[in-house]
Protein backbone atom coordinates (compact mmCIF):
# COMPACT_ATOMS: atom_id res chain seq x y z
CA UNK A 1 0.00 0.00 0.00
CA UNK A 2 2.74 2.13 0.90
CA UNK A 3 4.18 1.90 -2.35
CA UNK A 4 1.53 2.30 -4.16
CA UNK A 5 0.46 5.53 -2.74
CA UNK A 6 4.21 6.61 -3.12
CA UNK A 7 3.93 6.06 -6.63
CA UNK A 8 0.56 7.54 -6.84
CA UNK A 9 2.19 10.97 -5.23
CA UNK A 10 5.20 11.71 -6.78
CA UNK A 11 3.07 10.59 -9.94
CA UNK A 12 0.89 13.68 -8.99
CA UNK A 13 3.62 16.07 -7.64
CA UNK A 14 5.08 15.72 -10.73
CA UNK A 15 2.32 16.75 -13.26
CA UNK A 16 1.79 19.40 -10.72
CA UNK A 17 4.93 20.39 -10.67
CA UNK A 18 4.69 21.09 -6.70
CA UNK A 19 7.13 22.97 -5.40
CA UNK A 20 8.41 23.13 -1.97
CA UNK A 21 9.61 26.63 -1.31
CA UNK A 22 13.11 25.08 1.12
CA UNK A 23 15.88 22.53 1.81
CA UNK A 24 14.52 19.30 1.00
CA UNK A 25 16.21 18.12 4.37
CA UNK A 26 13.94 20.31 5.99
CA UNK A 27 10.85 18.47 4.27
CA UNK A 28 12.03 15.22 5.47
CA UNK A 29 12.67 15.94 8.84
CA UNK A 30 9.23 17.84 9.59
CA UNK A 31 7.34 14.58 7.52
CA UNK A 32 9.32 11.79 9.40
CA UNK A 33 7.39 12.30 12.99
CA UNK A 34 3.71 11.67 11.20
CA UNK A 35 5.66 9.10 8.88
CA UNK A 36 6.83 7.21 11.77
CA UNK A 37 3.92 6.97 13.73
CA UNK A 38 2.03 6.04 11.18
CA UNK A 39 4.34 3.28 9.84
CA UNK A 40 4.83 1.89 13.48
CA UNK A 41 0.75 2.18 13.87
CA UNK A 42 0.84 -0.74 10.59
CA UNK A 43 3.94 -2.62 11.77
CA UNK A 44 2.12 -3.14 14.95
CA UNK A 45 -1.26 -3.93 13.69
CA UNK A 46 -0.08 -7.14 12.83
CA UNK A 47 0.57 -7.38 16.02
CA UNK A 48 -2.18 -6.67 17.75
CA UNK A 49 -4.81 -8.72 15.32
CA UNK A 50 -2.98 -11.87 15.66
CA UNK A 51 -3.88 -11.61 19.82
CA UNK A 52 -7.26 -9.98 19.63
CA UNK A 53 -10.77 -11.01 17.91
CA UNK A 54 -11.98 -8.52 15.41
CA UNK A 55 -14.97 -7.24 17.73
CA UNK A 56 -12.24 -6.13 20.85
CA UNK A 57 -9.80 -5.00 18.26
CA UNK A 58 -12.70 -2.63 16.75
CA UNK A 59 -13.89 -1.68 20.92
CA UNK A 60 -10.34 -0.22 21.78
CA UNK A 61 -9.55 1.58 18.58
CA UNK A 62 -13.12 3.52 18.86
CA UNK A 63 -11.29 5.45 21.67
CA UNK A 64 -9.07 7.00 18.81
CA UNK A 65 -11.87 9.79 18.09
CA UNK A 66 -10.82 11.31 21.78
CA UNK A 67 -7.51 11.21 21.60
CA UNK A 68 -7.34 13.11 18.40
CA UNK A 69 -10.13 15.47 19.72
CA UNK A 70 -7.65 15.87 22.96
CA UNK A 71 -4.37 16.24 21.24
CA UNK A 72 -5.61 18.71 18.13
CA UNK A 73 -6.71 20.97 20.86
CA UNK A 74 -3.26 21.04 22.30
CA UNK A 75 -1.55 21.17 18.78
CA UNK A 76 -3.44 23.98 17.77
CA UNK A 77 -4.54 25.96 21.14
CA UNK A 78 -7.91 25.88 20.68
CA UNK A 79 -11.18 24.09 22.68
CA UNK A 80 -13.94 21.96 21.39
CA UNK A 81 -17.10 22.98 22.36
CA UNK A 82 -19.56 20.78 24.41
CA UNK A 83 -21.89 20.20 21.47
CA UNK A 84 -18.77 18.95 19.29
CA UNK A 85 -17.84 16.60 22.17
CA UNK A 86 -21.14 15.48 22.53
CA UNK A 87 -21.37 14.53 18.59
CA UNK A 88 -18.21 12.64 18.95
CA UNK A 89 -19.53 10.40 22.35
CA UNK A 90 -22.56 10.00 20.01
CA UNK A 91 -20.13 8.93 17.14
CA UNK A 92 -18.48 6.53 19.32
CA UNK A 93 -21.94 5.49 20.88
CA UNK A 94 -22.34 4.49 17.58
CA UNK A 95 -19.51 2.28 16.81
CA UNK A 96 -19.79 0.58 19.86
CA UNK A 97 -23.07 -0.04 19.13
CA UNK A 98 -22.34 -1.72 15.63
CA UNK A 99 -19.48 -3.93 17.14
CA UNK A 100 -21.36 -4.88 19.52
CA UNK A 101 -23.72 -6.60 16.99
CA UNK A 102 -21.12 -8.60 15.68
CA UNK A 103 -21.00 -10.35 19.41
CA UNK A 104 -20.81 -13.54 17.92
CA UNK A 105 -16.80 -12.73 16.88
CA UNK A 106 -15.52 -12.17 20.42
CA UNK A 107 -12.87 -14.47 21.46
CA UNK A 108 -10.27 -14.27 23.88
CA UNK A 109 -8.64 -11.07 25.17
CA UNK A 110 -5.06 -11.47 25.51
CA UNK A 111 -3.99 -8.14 27.58
CA UNK A 112 -0.54 -7.64 25.72
CA UNK A 113 -2.90 -7.68 22.63
CA UNK A 114 -5.64 -4.67 24.54
CA UNK A 115 -1.88 -2.98 25.51
CA UNK A 116 -0.50 -2.88 21.73
CA UNK A 117 -3.90 -1.86 20.70
CA UNK A 118 -3.52 1.44 22.49
CA UNK A 119 -0.14 1.86 21.68
CA UNK A 120 -1.44 1.73 17.86
CA UNK A 121 -4.64 4.26 18.90
CA UNK A 122 -1.82 6.48 20.31
CA UNK A 123 0.32 6.22 17.31
CA UNK A 124 -2.43 6.61 14.81
CA UNK A 125 -4.10 9.98 16.55
CA UNK A 126 -0.34 11.75 16.88
CA UNK A 127 0.79 11.00 13.51
CA UNK A 128 -2.60 12.38 11.75
CA UNK A 129 -2.47 15.23 14.08
CA UNK A 130 1.23 16.24 13.28
CA UNK A 131 0.46 15.86 9.50
CA UNK A 132 -2.19 18.41 9.76
CA UNK A 133 0.14 20.94 11.53
CA UNK A 134 3.02 20.57 9.14
CA UNK A 135 0.45 20.99 6.48
CA UNK A 136 -0.98 24.23 8.23
CA UNK A 137 1.21 25.80 10.28
CA UNK A 138 4.41 25.00 8.25
CA UNK A 139 2.86 24.85 4.84
CA UNK A 140 4.34 22.06 3.72
CA UNK A 141 2.69 21.48 0.55
CA UNK A 142 0.23 18.14 0.16
CA UNK A 143 1.53 16.71 -2.93
CA UNK A 144 5.12 16.99 -1.20
CA UNK A 145 3.63 15.68 2.17
CA UNK A 146 2.18 12.85 0.57
CA UNK A 147 5.17 11.73 -1.52
CA UNK A 148 7.47 12.26 1.49
CA UNK A 149 5.23 10.26 4.37
CA UNK A 150 4.76 7.78 2.44
CA UNK A 151 8.41 7.00 0.94
CA UNK A 152 9.63 7.41 4.64
CA UNK A 153 6.32 4.77 6.06
CA UNK A 154 7.62 2.38 2.80
CA UNK A 155 11.28 2.77 4.33
CA UNK A 156 10.46 2.33 7.44
CA UNK A 157 8.20 -0.76 6.84
CA UNK A 158 11.05 -2.21 5.18
CA UNK A 159 13.13 -1.86 7.81
CA UNK A 160 11.24 -3.46 10.08
CA UNK A 161 10.20 -6.35 7.45
CA UNK A 162 14.31 -6.85 7.64
CA UNK A 163 14.75 -6.75 11.19
CA UNK A 164 12.24 -9.21 12.00
CA UNK A 165 12.87 -12.19 8.68
CA UNK A 166 16.37 -11.71 9.19
CA UNK A 167 17.98 -9.50 6.38
CA UNK A 168 17.45 -7.99 3.09
CA UNK A 169 16.78 -11.18 1.80
CA UNK A 170 12.94 -11.15 2.61
CA UNK A 171 12.68 -7.63 0.53
CA UNK A 172 12.84 -10.45 -2.67
CA UNK A 173 11.38 -14.00 -0.67
CA UNK A 174 7.83 -12.23 1.29
CA UNK A 175 7.62 -8.82 -1.16
CA UNK A 176 9.18 -9.80 -4.70
CA UNK A 177 8.71 -13.19 -5.07
CA UNK A 178 7.14 -15.24 -7.68
CA UNK A 179 5.42 -17.27 -4.96
CA UNK A 180 4.05 -13.40 -3.27
CA UNK A 181 3.30 -11.31 -6.72
CA UNK A 182 0.91 -14.68 -7.82
CA UNK A 183 -0.94 -15.10 -4.61
CA UNK A 184 -1.58 -11.08 -4.97
CA UNK A 185 -2.28 -11.34 -8.39
CA UNK A 186 -4.75 -14.42 -8.16
CA UNK A 187 -6.78 -12.00 -5.16
CA UNK A 188 -8.95 -9.25 -7.16
CA UNK A 189 -10.05 -8.14 -3.50
CA UNK A 190 -6.56 -7.61 -1.96
CA UNK A 191 -5.38 -5.80 -4.79
CA UNK A 192 -9.02 -3.76 -4.88
CA UNK A 193 -8.57 -3.38 -1.49
CA UNK A 194 -4.88 -1.95 -2.02
CA UNK A 195 -6.29 0.28 -4.29
CA UNK A 196 -9.33 1.71 -2.07
CA UNK A 197 -7.12 2.00 0.73
CA UNK A 198 -4.39 3.92 -1.35
CA UNK A 199 -6.33 6.37 -2.47
CA UNK A 200 -8.11 7.12 0.70
CA UNK A 201 -4.80 7.49 2.62
CA UNK A 202 -3.73 9.76 -0.32
CA UNK A 203 -6.64 11.96 0.14
CA UNK A 204 -7.05 11.92 3.59
CA UNK A 205 -4.01 14.76 3.49
CA UNK A 206 -5.67 17.14 1.27
CA UNK A 207 -8.84 16.96 3.25
CA UNK A 208 -7.39 17.09 6.47
CA UNK A 209 -5.43 20.46 5.13
CA UNK A 210 -8.43 21.86 3.96
CA UNK A 211 -10.58 20.54 6.96
CA UNK A 212 -9.45 18.61 10.36
CA UNK A 213 -8.88 15.38 11.76
CA UNK A 214 -11.60 16.12 14.05
CA UNK A 215 -14.16 16.33 11.60
CA UNK A 216 -12.09 13.12 9.41
CA UNK A 217 -13.06 11.35 12.48
CA UNK A 218 -16.90 12.55 12.49
CA UNK A 219 -16.90 11.88 8.39
CA UNK A 220 -16.80 8.24 10.32
CA UNK A 221 -20.29 8.19 11.27
CA UNK A 222 -20.96 8.85 7.31
CA UNK A 223 -19.33 5.68 6.40
CA UNK A 224 -21.09 3.78 9.09
CA UNK A 225 -24.26 4.31 7.23
CA UNK A 226 -23.05 4.04 3.54
CA UNK A 227 -21.47 0.48 4.91
CA UNK A 228 -24.89 0.06 6.75
CA UNK A 229 -26.81 0.51 3.35
CA UNK A 230 -24.84 -1.83 1.44
CA UNK A 231 -24.28 -4.37 3.95
CA UNK A 232 -28.33 -5.04 4.23
CA UNK A 233 -29.52 -3.33 0.79
CA UNK A 234 -27.26 -4.13 -1.66
CA UNK A 235 -25.12 -7.15 -0.40
CA UNK A 236 -27.40 -8.95 1.83
CA UNK A 237 -24.41 -10.21 4.01
CA UNK A 238 -26.22 -9.74 7.33
CA UNK A 239 -29.46 -9.18 8.84
CA UNK A 240 -30.64 -5.85 9.82
CA UNK A 241 -30.78 -6.06 13.96
CA UNK A 242 -32.32 -3.91 16.12
CA UNK A 243 -28.92 -2.81 17.15
CA UNK A 244 -27.85 -2.46 13.93
CA UNK A 245 -30.46 0.09 13.15
CA UNK A 246 -29.75 1.86 16.59
CA UNK A 247 -26.06 2.63 15.67
CA UNK A 248 -27.24 3.93 12.22
CA UNK A 249 -29.65 6.43 14.07
CA UNK A 250 -27.26 7.39 16.55
CA UNK A 251 -24.63 7.82 13.95
CA UNK A 252 -27.39 10.70 12.02
CA UNK A 253 -27.73 12.15 15.23
CA UNK A 254 -24.00 12.61 15.71
CA UNK A 255 -23.61 14.17 12.29
CA UNK A 256 -26.86 16.37 13.01
CA UNK A 257 -25.15 17.62 16.37
CA UNK A 258 -22.15 18.41 14.77
CA UNK A 259 -23.82 20.38 12.24
CA UNK A 260 -25.47 22.60 14.70
CA UNK A 261 -22.13 23.99 15.38
CA UNK A 262 -19.60 22.77 13.35
CA UNK A 263 -15.87 23.32 14.23
CA UNK A 264 -14.66 26.34 12.22
CA UNK A 265 -10.89 25.74 10.60
CA UNK A 266 -8.71 28.80 10.80
CA UNK A 267 -7.27 29.87 7.12
CA UNK A 268 -3.76 28.73 6.19
CA UNK A 269 -1.69 32.06 6.75
CA UNK A 270 -1.87 33.15 2.95
CA UNK A 271 -4.90 33.78 3.32
CA UNK A 272 -5.29 36.11 6.24
CA UNK A 273 -6.58 39.24 5.55
CA UNK A 274 -3.89 41.76 6.19
CA UNK A 275 -3.96 44.04 8.89
CA UNK A 276 -5.68 47.35 8.47
CA UNK A 277 -3.06 50.55 8.86
CA UNK A 278 -4.82 53.07 11.34
CA UNK A 279 -5.65 56.40 9.60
Amino acid sequence: IYAVKTGVALVMQLVRATEFHGPLLTALLLTALPASCLAGYDALSFMSLASLDPLTYRLVMQARLFAVAILWQVAFGRRLSRMQWFALLLLACASVTKSIDKIDEIGNVAGHGVAIALVQLLLSAGGGVAGEVLLKRYQVPTDIYNVMLNLQGFVALLFVLCTLEGGLGAISTELLGPEARHKLASDPWMVASVMCLAGHGIAAAYFVREMSNVLKEMSGACGLVVSAIIEWGVLRSSACTALGVESVLLAMLALVAYNTEPLENPKPPDEEPLPQRPS
